[in-house]
């Protein structure tokens, strides 16, 4: 299993995949969470701050762990989960891509926490399941998630128009792309 500590300005952290017995953990990540997070997210399941969804959910995905199709990592501070970073969609030959979606706890934003662990976690990928783009997809107006995936050196290719539901309503997203080459 993914699993490896690391510090950056001072603050440990740890990233590794989400197991059950993360299912507290993340439920209080998305009590905490919930109404920042719901500007941002579409949402497939309004019942996020429940723990016994979060059990049946983790236990579903490990089968995709076992296949390499899905990874959801956690980032915690201490037993806390402060940051979740998905890799979905993940595609071997011949096109050997994936699409990266990430949140972040509001009050560790700004850290460096999620730039970093996104870092990691795409030279995880690449190395060990021979990933070579990336794609993600971000709503128009996310100014501070364009920033962070500008940083990260993801190039907007597209935009899709009414494309999810994000708070009740139809909104505008880019797709960015990213050569995992150029990280290393």
């Amino acid at each position: 299993m993914f699993k490896d500590f690391f510090n950056i300005d001072g603050e440990s952290y740890s990233i590794s995949l989400l197991s059950v017995s993360d299912s507290k953990p993340i439920t209080d990540y998305y009590k905490r969470n919930n109404k920042h997070l719901t500007q941002w997210e579409p949402r497939s399941n309004d019942n996020l701050e429940m723990q016994s969804n979060w059990q049946k959910y983790i236990s579903s995905i490990i089968r995709e762990y076992n296949l390499a199709r899905f990874f959801s990592f956690v980032i915690k501070v201490d037993s806390k989960i402060v940051g979740i970073i998905n890799i979905s969609d993940v595609k071997k030959k011949p096109h050997y891509s994936c699409n990266i979606s990430y949140s972040s706890d509001l009050v560790y934003q700004g850290r460096g926490i999620i730039k970093s662990s996104i870092n990691i976690i795409l030279k995880w990928m690449a190395k060990y399941q021979k990933i070579k783009y990336v794609t993600a997809y971000c709503m128009t107006n996310n100014k501070k998630s364009l920033k962070l995936l500008n940083s990260l050196n993801f190039q907007k290719i597209g935009l899709f128009e009414d494309y999810a539901i994000v708070n009740n309503e139809w909104k505008d997203f880019y797709l960015l792309k990213k050569e995992l080459t150029q990280i290393f």
